[in-house]
């Protein structure tokens, strides 16, 4: 199995995290934070991958789309070289969108 690293992004904001340790980038695993990726932006958003991305902000006010959703996380990571096994969406209490892609590479 391969881990692919990249530099480490902030879990709230997105932009690159800087280490108040060593003040400087971390280089960290990274298959998470391209999951994430993935599953948040819209096709067109990859200028070298036109159709990747899922998109999942336009599912959250559709009723009935769990299915469709799911769908598309694995159709998206599939083609990304991930393996998936029914991904988890649930909203928790105050309504925020929880996905759990259960997706490794081989």
């Amino acid at each position: 199995m391969t881990n692919f690293l990249d530099l480490q992004q902030d879990s709230l904001s997105g932009d690159l995290f800087v280490s108040p340790l060593v003040n400087d980038f971390i280089i960290a695993p990274s298959d998470n934070q391209h999951q994430a990726d993935i599953i948040s932006s819209s096709a067109g958003e990859w200028k070298q991958y036109p159709s990747m991305g899922v998109g999942a902000n336009n599912y959250l006010n559709s009723s009935g789309q769990t299915t469709l959703l799911s769908q598309q996380i694995i159709l998206q990571l599939q083609a990304d070289g991930y393996t998936t096994n029914k991904p988890t969406i649930s909203f928790d209490a105050s309504g925020q969108l929880i996905i759990v892609p259960n997706a490794f590479r081989n």
